[in-house]
């Protein structure tokens, strides 16, 4: 849709309706309530309001007006719209473009608060208009007073500024010295004896010593290393070195309590070492395990991992299961938190996985069994079924796969995990041997149209979750290779990343794309998370990053390699935090997917962001089709 150019209209600063002074106190409280119902005024103090409304105006506009002009001066007054509805343009070569659709309790220029210096949009009225002008001065002394007046504002100049759901900091934004303030650590000496560590340990009520020859950390000593020890009818006099570990892995005192967990976690011992450079030379400061971080944790995810791994069957795994996603959902407090806990999520489905496997006694040691798709990019942090392939060693146990494969989708079913649909057209079995595998791979690559590589896509996030890796590594060279010999690869998937385009904007309580088509469900995954998905992952092809990367580390390094278009990946990135976080929260707390959400889950704020993270989108999808840069 096409609008007249402004040489063809009046200035709308111009117009002859005259503005309506608020002069009157009724007229001031019907403005002030009217303001109290929207954001960011609903949480201001009431003589703020009166203040501002007695201050401002009342301005009439008939069906096609315009309220702005693009690339003209900010107006004195800050508009916001009290009835009726106002389209925003933007100038696109010699036609203008629908931007944004507004209604009662938006704002038009309120991007002045955030660094612009013009209106960057035409506003013209869709109907009949009423809109409060508050005078600017006035609205940007609020900014200094309300904390949420100023996150507002940010939300109408960075994408994917969402709603921060936390009152204080998660796990992702405090240190493991807040927790670990304790005096001197429990230290012994190799040529100690395993009977004086034992009495040492068992009058500090201590679980680990460290062993240290002079100032070097060496080793550690566990409790139940000591008791194997006397079970095995070791002397007590012997020296402690007989039975000491390596020392466990190191952190530094500023290290995050979410890299602390998941550092416990991926340790047998469930211990840390704190030192004071974060380096086995660092001065040992204590060591760290899970009582440690456990007030800060409510339910300890750690516990968790280790119950899951002894479940004695499907029932408790259910119930352990159902804890995980519990845990998930309180530390989800804003889109910073979701990477951490994608990766607690990943570690829960790998132990759930394994120990099922373990229970029916249907996987051999030396399958590789694979994440693809959400879970192999490492974004699932709902209960939805982790896809899965098998790598087989040999073609006779691909039969036995495949059947351990069906079993083991039943057994997750059991264990609350939601269970898509086998769909009709999938178009290859996800067990096979290295070469099966490779033969698979090659074929998409080479012949991406016959072959049907559109419907395996997923498998091009293909990443392993628990044994040999060998294998998996062999592939994705293979992968690496193929691509970089294949340029109509390359450019089909880009021609497929605007197969899906995200919407436009929010309107009412619906969501609504550049034809104007209304929708009252917004598809988040398939209209917002699946473009970034399509374009990290084209970009990590062309990069040589081939199988297994997030889509966040993919446009890090997409981003890395070409700084001038900086802008554009730092948005895209934010727009993608913000997106899991969303369909994490939904799917967490109503027990799906969260692939979709209701416009009036979102509040008002949170649609503001996600209106500049479509446009980030937009952006990012001009960038990957823009020819120059292949």
């Amino acid at each position: 849709m096409q609008i007249a150019r402004r040489e063809a209209l009046p200035d709308p600063e111009q117009s002859n309706r005259e503005l309506i002074h608020v002069q009157t106190g009724l007229i001031s409280y019907r403005v002030a309530d009217f303001l109290k119902q929207y954001p960011p005024f609903h949480a201001c103090q009431e003589p703020d309001l009166l203040e501002l409304a007695g201050r401002g105006r009342v301005k009439f506009h008939e069906s096609d007006e315009f309220v702005c002009w693009q690339d003209t001066p900010f107006s004195p007054f800050l508009f916001v719209i009290q009835q009726g509805s106002v389209s925003l343009w933007q100038a696109a070569g010699s036609a203008e473009v629908l931007y944004d659709i507004r209604g009662p309790g938006d704002m038009i220029g309120v991007e002045r608060f955030a660094g612009a210096e013009r209106y960057h949009y035409s506003a013209r009225t869709n109907d009949d208009v009423v809109i409060y002008a508050l005078p600017a001065a006035a609205f940007e002394s609020m900014l200094a007073k309300y904390g949420h007046v100023q996150r507002y504002v940010e939300s109408h100049a960075r994408a994917g500024l969402i709603h921060s759901e936390s009152a204080g900091h998660g796990l992702h934004k405090r240190f493991i010295a807040e927790l670990a303030r304790t005096a001197e650590p429990l230290t012994c000496r190799p040529s100690d004896t395993i009977a004086a560590v034992a009495r040492k340990m068992t009058e500090a009520r201590a679980t680990a010593v460290a062993v240290m020859d002079d100032h070097a950390f060496v080793g550690m000593v566990e409790a139940g290393g000591v008791l194997d020890w006397t079970a095995r009818e070791g002397l007590p006099c012997e020296m402690v070195s007989r039975i000491m570990k390596p020392p466990p892995p190191t952190l530094a005192p500023q290290t995050l309590l979410s890299d602390c967990v998941l550092t416990l976690a991926g340790t047998e011992t469930g211990l840390a070492a704190l030192t004071t450079d974060g380096t086995s030379s660092g001065t040992l400061l204590r060591l760290i395990s899970g009582p440690v971080v456990q007030p800060a944790l409510g339910e300890n995810p750690l516990n968790l991992l280790r119950e899951i791994a002894t479940a004695p069957g499907v029932e408790p795994l259910r119930q352990l299961h159902e804890r995980a996603r519990a845990f998930l959902l309180t530390h989800l407090t804003e889109p910073a938190a979701a990477a951490w806990l994608a990766e607690l999520s990943r570690r829960t489905n790998i132990a759930i996985l394994r120990r099922l496997l373990e229970l029916s006694e249907e996987t051999e040691p030396d399958w590789t069994w694979c994440f693809l798709g959400t879970a192999g990019r490492g974004e699932l942090l709902t209960a939805a079924e982790p896809e899965l392939a098998v790598i087989c060693p040999g073609g006779s146990s691909v039969a036995r796969a495949d059947r351990a494969l069906h079993r083991l989708r039943a057994d997750l079913r059991e264990c609350g995990y939601l269970i898509a649909e086998e769909p009709e057209n999938r178009v290859v079995a996800r067990a096979g041997t290295i070469r099966e595998w490779q033969e698979r791979f090659t074929a998409w690559i080479q012949n991406p149209v016959a072959s049907g590589e559109y419907l395996a896509r997923p498998l091009f996030d293909l990443k392993p979750a628990f044994g040999p890796f060998e294998p998996w590594k062999t592939l994705e060279e293979l992968v690496r290779r193929e691509i970089g010999k294949s340029a109509v690869f390359t450019h089909l998937l880009a021609n497929d990343c605007l197969s899906t385009l995200p919407p436009l904007t929010f309107f009412a309580e619906y969501v609504v794309d550049e034809s104007g088509e209304r929708s009252e469900l917004f598809e988040i995954e398939t209209r917002a998370l699946t473009p970034l998905v399509e374009v990290g992952r084209l970009l990590a092809m062309m990069d040589g990053n081939v199988l297994g990367r997030s889509t966040a580390d993919r446009l890090r390094n997409a981003g890395a390699k070409r700084p001038a278009d900086a802008a554009v990946f730092r948005e895209a990135i934010e727009t993608l935090e913000a997106l899991h976080y969303l369909k994490a929260r939904t799917g967490l707390r109503m027990h799906n997917r969260g692939a979709e959400i209701h416009p009036n889950q979102l509040s008002r704020m949170d649609r503001q962001a996600l209106r500049l993270g479509f446009r980030a989108i937009y952006n990012l999808l001009r960038f990957a089709i823009d020819g120059r840069w292949w």
